[in-house]
Order: structure tokens, then sequence, then C-alpha cells
């Protein structure tokens, strides 16, 4: 995985998706710190993986019921 500033990204950006193309994956960093914040990868590769709950993920199930309802209102608390 090559690492990459937001501003070199942005320079090489035909650059960037023809590797994605190739199956490169790429990190992000910005500032002064060079602190990575993002991660791109080919679609391929993204399709598919199961997302963890993070801290939770060996602690926590979620599950709905079949018969669960809400409305628009409920669900954006209007």
């Amino acid at each position: 995985m090559k690492t990459m500033t937001v501003g070199d990204f942005k320079k090489d950006f035909s650059k960037v998706v023809y590797g994605l193309k190739k199956g490169n994956q790429y990190a992000v960093s910005y500032g002064k710190s060079k602190k990575k914040f993002a991660v791109v990868v080919p679609f391929k590769d993204y399709l598919g993986k199961k997302r963890k709950l993070g801290v939770l993920a060996h602690n926590t199930k979620i599950s709905i019921s079949d018969n669960f309802k809400i409305t628009d209102s409920e669900l954006f608390n209007l």
C-alpha cells in the first residue's frame, strides 16, 4: 500500500486511477504530521467484506426483527 499526501493524490489522480485498475491500494495522509485518514482500494477488494463493530466486535450481536417498523419522522427525530 502506497501512502500519498492529499496534494500528491490530487496532482497524480490519473496515476492513482491507473494504479487502482492494476489492483494497487493507497493510504491518504494530511497535515504536517502526515496522519493517515483514508484508504482508497479497488472496488473489487471492497466488495464482500464484512464490517466489524470495532471494539465491541466480539462482545455484541445486532439483530433486527422482521416486524420492526419505524416512521420517517421517528428515524430522523422530527
